[in-house]
């Protein structure tokens, strides 16, 4: 592949999509693909083909969506500060994701070192639930433990569940997606 910039070094404008609620969900698959929405908790995989293929394997059975607030390596914060930060947008993307997903179940996991980003969910999620009377997710704390952000291991820790290496976690009606990627998905 050969990339020739244009040289005018323009951006594309970023325009918020304000009825997305109403918005078919290929629509919204379309526009997380065309901004590049990857995953961002370490194996950036197109977020869009991994929303696809879930939404393929169409399981009625089990649907999970697990929101991944777990740091991947020891003393990372990022996803702490996220949290602490942006909490509402995050929670806008988790109904985003709602949307397109409509999952049975959504888990919003977090490590109990991160006291701060907990006691900001917490809030968040109560307060969605009094003044909007939706309940986005549950959250659920778990012990800081490496490597707990590993989507593989954080399924097993959430719902003992223990993912055969050569499946996708699609084929199980169960979808990870790291804070980030749904921060991403939201902006």
């Amino acid at each position: 592949i050969t990339i020739r910039p244009d040289g005018l070094d323009e951006a594309v404008e970023a325009k918020t999509l304000p009825k997305w609620e109403h918005m078919e969900i290929s629509t919204l698959l379309s526009r997380i693909r065309e901004f590049g929405v990857e995953g961002m908790g370490g194996a950036q995989f197109p977020t869009a083909a991994k929303l696809q293929a879930a939404l393929e394997e169409n399981r009625s059975d089990y649907k999970l969506l697990i929101i991944n607030g777990c740091e991947c390596e020891p003393m990372v914060t990022c996803d702490d500060r996220l949290i602490q930060e942006n909490v509402e947008d995050i929670l806008l993307g988790i109904k985003i994701l709602k949307k397109i997903l409509n999952p049975s179940e959504v888990i919003f996991a977090v490590e109990d070192n991160k006291t701060f980003a907990i006691d900001t969910l917490k809030s968040a999620l109560e307060q969605h639930r009094q003044n909007l009377g939706e309940h986005l997710a549950s959250l659920r704390v778990l012990p800081s433990k490496y490597p707990q952000g590993a989507a593989r291991n954080l399924i097993r820790a959430l719902t003992g569940i223990e993912v055969p290496y050569k499946v996708h976690t699609a084929e199980l009606g169960i979808v990870v997606h790291n804070v980030s990627t749904v921060y991403a998905i939201k902006q």
